[in-house]
């Protein structure tokens, strides 16, 4: 999936918090990745600092290539845990962004009151998590993939549909019912274009993963694989992932 991250944008994929950045604003952004959302977010604040932390230092490294290639002066990127944000003071944040990281959080209570304790009073704490993905034509063989991964994240102490209940979560991390706005967005990749970027992005980017947890031998592994590009060579197939988004006020 990693070249279908790298291309995500903050204007789709952050829409829900884009209209309340302020050019002066401080942001952390939580599982940033390979940090596209991360630069579109520094963009949008020459006067402040956007710090992008994730768990994985293959990860940071080549978001920091990135946004040098791009001359982003006012980001950084760090190895961290969004359940520890020892780091980092209270009130160091006006805004706390995670795009499709709850979802995976062992104790995401734990995590987002983390968040909470970062902001600023009044700042704001933007997520957007998945609730469900849809593949169409169905096929048994992508189903069983799909099967096997949401095994894999439960293992782990996630869950791949933790956006239908995002709102509980951020409630009892301490946000008031009254602060926390609830909405949805949905994702496709259909059409030539979004079907071939769907391929190069996804054909055996979970296999490694699965694999080395036990789910599934390399032969099943290849006809996942080759379900994928049937798929993607249908004219009519759709991808079509709904998530939820928050904005919560401290």
């Amino acid at each position: 999936m990693g070249q279908i991250f790298g291309a995500r944008t903050a204007k789709e994929h952050a829409a829900h918090l884009v209209p309340y950045v302020q050019s002066h604003h401080h942001i952390l952004d939580v599982g940033c990745g390979l940090g596209s959302i991360t630069a579109d977010l520094a963009n949008l604040v020459p006067q402040g600092e956007v710090i992008g932390l994730d768990p994985n230092p293959k990860t940071t490294e080549a978001a920091k290539e990135a946004a040098a290639a791009k001359g982003i002066a006012n980001i950084t990127f760090v190895d961290g845990d969004a359940h520890d944000l020892a780091r980092y003071e209270s009130a160091s944040f006006d805004i706390v962004h995670a795009h499709q990281v709850v979802q995976y959080f062992h104790t995401p209570v734990k995590a987002l009151t983390e968040m909470r304790r970062v902001l600023k009073p009044g700042g704001i704490l933007a997520l957007r998590t998945s609730n469900h993905l849809t593949l169409w034509p169905t096929d048994p063989t992508l189903e069983k993939e799909q099967a096997w991964f949401a095994e894999f994240v439960k293992a782990r102490g996630g869950n791949v549909g933790a956006g239908w209940y995002l709102h509980t979560l951020v409630n009892q991390a301490d946000f008031a019912w009254k602060e926390i706005r609830i909405g949805s967005a949905c994702w496709e990749f259909s059409g030539p274009d979004g079907l071939a970027a769907w391929r190069a992005g996804t054909v055996g980017s979970a296999r490694a993963s699965l694999m080395g947890a036990g789910y599934g031998t390399a032969e099943e592994h290849d006809e996942i694989a080759r379900a994928h590009v049937r798929m993607c060579e249908r004219g009519d197939a759709r991808v079509i992932g709904l998530d939820t988004t928050i904005l919560a006020r401290k």
